[in-house]
């Protein structure tokens, strides 16, 4: 009896002790889709359906730019709530450009005209500095940084200081014939890890070190009107797709660089650069042999919705690219691409901005906030 038991334990040992498990159910991935709300001013408190700027803050605050003035939203249904009035009229300008804020809940906010300045303890002040384009907050210098139409300003809440082409990236200008004036227009700013600043411009995208006051400037090949009516065409340093950038993105070692002319994305600037482009299928003024421009229509490298590229945003792999012609969704990992544009519900296509909402994205036109929910995509 021993024996027997002993020779049925060996067998069900080496037959892998009984039955095998079931095996598991394959994991099926839901297929991404989206929902599109949209507020304007005439179905909702917004005084002007054209939004300039959007800033989701720590506070879970959306901070919603118009050309007639500031908004808030907390995700309460589709209450959006005006900026304080007592502060909203000391403004000299209702067209609010851009908005950040820094980890205290001051709030910085860019006009046509101003920068605005609202602390808790010591209220609202501002600063005539002109049309300030793009606003950055550096927790590591604690200052915050105006981008203007003729340099930076900068404030660490003692005094100001001024990055101009005498004492900052500015002067590159003047040691390159292939930059054009618009380098002195700030059009966007972000900082990395290594506390290098990246300041797009009207002319390049330049990586400033401020410890070492060393700039580098990255513009691609493009083209400026001669005294005939046609064109001159200069080259690149780098294949940049536009040298108007009007946002840049750095995700982790990566830098994703919205621009006029598509998105460039590059890696490992100073050992071997590698750059990806999108473009999307547009219209280019082409040079001819005899110097002048004429319209071509050209094919893009991508499905990318729109050639002319606002701002990007990332949530794990995917990217958000807000566009003139609609809103692109990109998987880097699986290649895939999502287009959002009038016929997905969109009534204006021509993006301004994006940013997230908690799970919401949402994006400014210049007809119209979009809110779009998002599903499977994370």
């Amino acid at each position: 009896m021993i024996r027997k038991l002993l020779l049925l334990l060996i067998c069900l040992l080496f037959s892998g002790c009984g039955n095998p498990p079931p095996p598991k159910a394959a994991e099926v991935k839901k297929e991404e889709s989206f929902t599109v709300s949209g507020f304007f001013n005439t179905n909702s408190a917004l005084t002007s359906s054209f939004i300039t700027s959007l800033y989701y803050d720590s506070a879970e605050t959306l901070w919603i730019g118009t050309k007639k003035g500031l908004f808030k939203y907390q995700g309460e249904g589709t209450v959006f709530e005006p900026f304080e009035a007592k502060f909203a009229n000391s403004l000299t300008s209702q067209q609010i450009n851009c908005i950040v804020s820094d980890k205290n809940g001051t709030l910085f906010v860019g006009t046509e005209e101003e920068i605005g300045i609202l602390n808790k303890i010591t209220g609202f002040a501002t600063k005539n500095l002109g049309r300030i384009n793009c606003l950055y907050w550096s927790d590591r210098m604690r200052s915050i940084y105006a981008g203007m139409d003729n340099g930076v300003a900068i404030f660490d809440f003692t005094q100001w200081f001024y990055w101009d082409k005498e004492n900052s990236f500015l002067k590159l200008r003047e040691k390159d014939d292939n930059i054009g004036q618009n380098f002195y227009q700030i059009l966007s700013m972000d900082e990395d890890s290594d506390g290098i600043f990246w300041i797009g411009t009207g002319d390049g995208l330049v990586k400033y070190n401020l410890s070492t006051k060393e700039g580098r400037v990255f513009y691609g090949i493009h083209k400026r009107p001669n005294q005939f009516g046609g064109f001159v065409k200069f080259e690149g340093n780098s294949p940049l797709s536009g040298n108007i950038v009007n946002s840049v993105l750095i995700s982790e070692r990566d830098k994703w660089i919205s621009t006029g002319c598509g998105l460039s994305h590059f890696q490992n600037e100073d050992e071997k650069p590698s750059w990806e482009i999108f473009t999307a299928t547009h219209v280019e003024a082409v040079v001819k042999e005899d110097g002048r421009g004429v319209d071509e229509k050209l094919p893009g490298n991508s499905p990318l919705i729109g050639n002319w590229v606002k701002e990007c945003l990332h949530r794990g792999q995917w990217f958000f690219i807000a566009t003139t012609g609609g809103l692109s969704c990109y998987n880097s990992d699986t290649k895939k691409w999502i287009n959002i544009g009038k016929n997905e519900g969109l009534k204006s296509e021509r993006l301004t901005k994006a940013a997230f909402y908690k799970d919401s994205l949402f994006v400014g036109s210049e007809y119209g906030l979009y809110k779009i929910e998002l599903q499977n995509f994370f």
